[in-house]
């Protein structure tokens, strides 16, 4: 008895292993596309932003009194 143990419980962490390989691998496939989307949000968002501010910086130096 005690060799189908060793052998059950052998297969089971394999199966329990792979598990768990899967399970991370499918982490670091979500974290990849989160913070690939974060890295093209954020910088569309600051280019959004600079020219945003070169209008601004454009606009008061048309209508500044000379």
């Amino acid at each position: 008895m005690d060799g189908f143990s060793i052998v059950f419980f052998g297969s089971a962490g394999g199966i329990v292993e792979d598990f768990c390989d899967l399970f991370i691998k499918c982490i670091v496939e979500v974290a990849g596309h989160i913070l690939s989307f974060e890295l093209v949000f954020h910088c569309g968002f600051d280019n959004q932003i600079s020219h945003t501010s070169v209008q601004t910086v454009e606009y008061y130096k048309k209508t500044a009194v000379k």
